[in-house]
């Protein structure tokens, strides 16, 4: 049996967080994606006018590396359907799925279409300290939010493409967001799962993006993501290996339990930038 929601028949899952589900769907002959928002984040109209902003600054001209918004559309149900740009590529949770590990070995296929851990890890950061100097946060960073595309690479270069920059923020400020589902944890840092020295569970700010990158990037390196008590003997793995000389170190520091001991954005992008240099993030 079709799915519809409105006037769009939803083709497949994408992901699913304390928010809800992500589709993919489709609109006549276009792909986009659909999040369908539950009427009890929107209670406190601060938050609709907060997501009514944040929607608007990403579809009027969002800045490089962010999926457009296409519009917020209210149902008969009270629910609230937000529509984005399906960007072009492949998700990373697709690409994981496939493949152990994106990390360019010696002796590996170096004409195969998809790019090298850290060529993607340095797009990701670059995206996310533009969005940090203006006060934005993803604080769900996860592979499913993440899109690559290197159709293109022999002319602009790797494409990266962030879903849903600012979304939890927005829904979040002033008020409270559903604690985050399980597959989540794992990118979460430890003030927002309530792992930190305040057992509270945190919103998060730019430090939380650092540790969720940092996250992604051992796991683009190795396909795995261990548990957080195992985080130090999988750096201390990439140390001894064939990585690029500051790696490890940049990797202890992005997974502090601490948010103070984690570089910024900034920073982290400076020290991939040294192994993977590459061109600015084109416009999705």
């Amino acid at each position: 049996m079709t799915m519809q929601l409105g006037p769009y028949r939803i083709l497949r899952p994408l992901a699913e967080d304390s928010l809800g589900r992500t589709y993919l769907a489709v609109e006549g002959d276009e792909q986009v994606v659909v999040r369908r928002l539950a009427p009890t984040l929107l209670g406190d109209p601060r938050a609709g006018e907060r997501l009514r902003a944040w929607a608007a600054r990403l579809g009027e001209s969002p800045s490089p590396g962010l999926a457009r918004v296409r519009g917020l559309f209210p149902q008969s149900d009270h629910h609230t359907l937000l529509v984005m740009q399906l960007p072009a590529g492949t998700s990373l949770a697709e690409l994981l799925v496939h493949r152990s590990t994106l990390a360019e070995r010696p002796g590996g296929n170096r004409s195969a279409p998809l790019p090298g851990a850290l060529a993607i890890a340095q797009r990701l950061a670059a995206i996310l300290a533009a969005a940090h100097s203006r006060g934005s946060y993803h604080l769900r960073l996860s592979p499913d939010k993440v899109f690559l595309d290197t159709s293109g690479e022999k002319t602009a270069g790797l494409q990266v493409c962030v879903l849903e920059l600012g979304l939890f923020s927005a829904l979040a400020e002033g008020g409270r967001v559903p604690g985050p589902s399980a597959p989540a944890h794992t990118y979460l840092a430890p003030e927002q799962a309530g792992a930190g020295p305040s057992t509270v569970p945190m919103l998060g700010d730019g430090q939380s993006d650092v540790y969720a990158l940092g996250v992604l990037l051992v796991q683009l390196l190795t396909g795995q993501t261990p548990e957080r008590a195992e985080w130090p003997a999988a750096v201390a793995q990439l140390q001894s290996s064939a990585a690029p000389a500051g790696l490890g170190s940049l990797l202890r520091e992005m997974l502090a339990e601490e948010p103070p001991r984690r570089p910024s954005m900034v920073q982290v992008e400076a020290v991939l930038g040294l192994a993977a240099r590459s061109p600015e993030s084109p416009p999705c």
